[in-house]
C-alpha cells in the first residue's frame, strides 16, 4: 500500500479545482464512482452514504465563468445583426452571381409581368389627383402628351392586367406543352398534377400574407391621419379599409374577405377590402384552373386540331366576353404554335461563354413582319379606358366591339393588342431583348412582390406625401400638379422596391419552396 492510501484519503479526499464543463463526458459526474465509496455490508464504510459523497464532490465545482456566458450571447447578437442585416440589403447589392446567371428561353415573360407590375403601380399613383389619365389624346379638346398612344401605357394599369394573363397563359402552359412534345402525353399528366396543386398556394400566400400585415396597420391607425385627405381628392382615390372597435373584429373582418377571395362560384370581380388591387388573384387562379383543364381535355389530341380547337375556345370565350379566359388560352395558343415550329429557343440552349441570349436582327421582310405587328399591338393597347368612342383614332374601332361586351367594353381591342405584344416578343429577337436587360429582369423577379405590396405602400405613404406636398406647392395648376407627382414618384420609388425586395426573399420564394414542399409528402413517387 502506497503512503496516503489509508482510511485518511477516503474519509477526506484532497480539494481540487474542477474546470472541467459540465457536458464534457470526462467530467466526474459521468465517471464511475471511487471503490471506496461503494457501500457493501462487509465494507467498514457503511456508515458512510453515497449521496453524501456526492454532495462533497459537488461543493468542489465552480460555476461557469461570467465572461463564457457574455461571450456566448455576444456571439449570438453578432449572429443576428448579420441576418437582419442581409434580410435588409436589396438581393442585387449582396451577390453578382445572378447578374451571370444565363437566361432561360422564356426569360423575355418575366421581363414583360415586371414592366407590367411597375407601370400598374403608376397608375395607381396618378389616379388619385386626375382622372385625365383614363381619357385618350384629343378627348373633349383635351391635349396632354401623356395622353399620346404608346405613351400611355407608361402608367396604363388596367391595360397591364390583360397582359398579366396572357404571360400567365404562356407561362404556365410552355412546360406542359414541352414535356409532351418531348416525352409524349404520358409525361404531361403528371406535371399536370403537380402544376395544379401548387398554384393556389403560390398565388394566395404572399397576398394573405401582405394583407394580414396592412390590416394590422389600419387597426394600429396607419391610415388615419390621410382618410380625409383621401376622401376629398379629386382623383379616384383608392378605398380605404375601415378601423374596427377591436383587433379581433378587425381579424375577423379580414377573415371574411378571404373567404369572399376563395369563392369560386362567380365570375363577377370582388374588390377585397384590405387592397382592393387584389381583384386580379381571384381571377388568375380561376383562369389557371380553366387553363389545366383544356389542356387535360386536349392531351392526346392530334397537333394541328389542338391548335384548331383551341383558337375556337378562344373565339367563344371573345364573343361572350369572357376576356380573362380568351387571355389565358391566347397565351397557350401562343405558346403551343411557338413549339410546334420549333421556335422556341429551348431547343439550342445558350452557349457557355453568353451570359444573355445572343439576339442578332436583320433587315428582313418577316423582321419587319413583326416590327409592324408590335406597332399595331402597342397601339391597341393604348385604346382610353373613358370615352373612346369620342376619341381621335378610336371611333371606329370602338364601333367593332361586340355587344356582347358590355362591362369591360374597352377590354375588346386590349386583348387583342397583348396576344400579338407576346406572340411579337416571342418571335423577334429585337423585342424580347427590350425584356431581358438586368432592369426588367430584376422587376420579373420582384413582379408579384411589388404588385401586392404597392397598394398598402400608396394608401399609407402616398397619401401621406401627397398631403405633405399640397400646402407646399398650392394651386391646382399642371405644374403644380406635375411636380407633387414628380416628388411623390421620387420618395416613393425606392421605399417601393425594397419592400418589394424583402417581400420578395422572405415571403414569395418561401411560397414556392413551400407548395413544393408539401408536393413531395402528399404526392406518390
Amino acid at each position: 500500500m502506497e503512503p496516503g492510501m489509508g482510511t485518511d484519503r477516503c474519509l477526506n479526499p484532497p480539494t481540487r479545482t474542477v474546470t472541467t464543463p459540465l457536458c464534457a463526458p470526462e467530467h466526474w459526474m459521468f465517471r464511475s464512482p471511487p471503490a471506496c465509496l461503494v457501500t457493501t455490508f462487509t465494507s467498514q464504510w457503511t456508515h458512510i452514504s453515497f449521496a453524501a459523497a456526492i454532495s462533497l464532490q459537488h461543493a468542489a465545482v465552480p460555476t461557469r465563468p461570467r465572461r463564457l456566458c457574455a461571450s456566448r450571447h455576444i456571439r449570438a447578437l453578432r449572429h443576428f445583426a448579420l441576418k437582419l442585416a442581409l434580410v435588409l440589403i436589396p438581393s442585387f447589392l449582396q451577390s453578382k452571381d445572378e447578374l451571370k446567371k444565363r437566361l432561360g428561353p422564356t426569360a423575355f415573360l418575366d421581363g414583360l409581368r415586371g414592366l407590367a407590375a411597375f407601370f400598374v403601380f403608376h397608375q395607381h399613383l396618378l389616379q388619385p389627383h386626375t382622372t385625365e389619365t383614363f381619357k385618350g389624346y384629343g378627348h373633349d379638346g383635351v391635349y396632354y402628351w401623356i395622353q399620346f398612344p404608346i405613351l400611355r401605357l407608361f402608367y396604363a394599369g388596367a391595360t397591364m392586367v390583360f397582359i398579366f394573363f396572357v404571360v400567365s397563359g404562356y407561362a404556365l402552359s410552355y412546360a406542359l406543352l414541352k414535356a409532351r412534345r418531348d416525352h409524349g402525353w404520358q409525361a404531361l399528366l403528371p406535371a399536370l398534377s403537380s402544376s395544379t396543386f401548387r398554384r393556389g398556394i403560390r398565388l394566395y400566400l404572399p397576398a394573405m400574407v401582405v394583407s394580414f400585415v396592412f390590416m394590422s396597420l389600419v387597426y394600429l391607425g396607419l391610415c388615419e391621419p390621410v382618410r380625409h385627405f383621401a376622401a376629398e381628392a379629386p382623383g379616384w382615390p383608392d378605398a380605404f379599409p375601415i378601423r374596427k372597435a377591436s383587433y379581433y373584429i378587425q381579424v375577423q373582418h379580414w377573415v371574411w374577405m378571404w373567404q369572399e377571395m376563395m369563392n369560386f362560384s362567380s365570375w363577377a370581380i370582388y374588390w377585397p377590402t384590405y387592397d382592393d388591387h387584389l381583384w386580379t388573384i381571384r381571377t388568375e387562379f380561376m383562369g389557371s384552373l380553366v387553363l389545366y383543364l383544356i389542356q387535360l381535355l386536349l392531351a392526346r389530341v392530334k397537333a394541328m386540331l389542338r391548335v384548331v380547337l383551341l383558337i375556337f375556345f378562344m373565339l367563344y370565350c371573345m364573343i361572350y366576353g369572357r376576356w380573362e379566359i380568351w387571355m389565358f388560352l391566347g397565351g397557350m395558343t401562343v405558346a403551343e404554335v411557338d413549339i410546334l415550329r420549333g421556335t422556341d429557343k429551348c431547343s439550342s440552349p445558350p452557349q457557355p461563354s453568353a451570359t444573355r441570349p445572343n439576339y442578332r436582327y436583320k433587315i428582313t421582310i418577316t423582321g419587319l413582319l413583326w416590327t409592324t405587328n408590335l406597332l399595331v399591338a402597342l397601339y391597341l393597347l393604348s385604346m382610353p379606358m373613358n370615352n373612346a368612342s369620342t376619341t381621335p383614332g378610336y371611333v371606329w374601332l370602338d364601333s367593332l366591339i361586340p355587344s356582347s361586351w358590355v362591362e369591360e367594353r374597352f377590354g375588346f381591342w386590349w386583348g387583342f393588342g397583348s396576344i400579338q405584344l407576346l406572340a411579337t416578343a416571342s418571335n423577334c429577337p429585337l423585342v424580347a431583348k427590350a425584356f431581358t436587360n438586368r432592369f426588367a429582369q430584376y422587376l420579373g423577379k420582384i413582379s408579384y412582390a411589388l404588385y401586392v405590396v404597392h397598394g398598402p405602400l400608396l394608401l399609407t405613404m402616398g397619401y401621406a406625401v401627397s398631403q405633405a406636398l399640397t400646402p407646399i406647392l398650392g394651386g391646382t395648376s399642371t405644374f403644380s400638379w406635375t411636380i407633387a407627382i414628380v416628388v411623390e414618384w421620387l420618395v416613393l420609388m425606392p421605399v417601393l422596391f425594397f419592400i418589394s425586395d424583402i417581400v420578395w426573399r422572405l415571403v414569395d420564394q418561401p411560397s414556392v419552396s413551400l407548395a413544393r414542399w408539401l408536393q413531395s409528402k402528399c404526392f406518390t413517387s
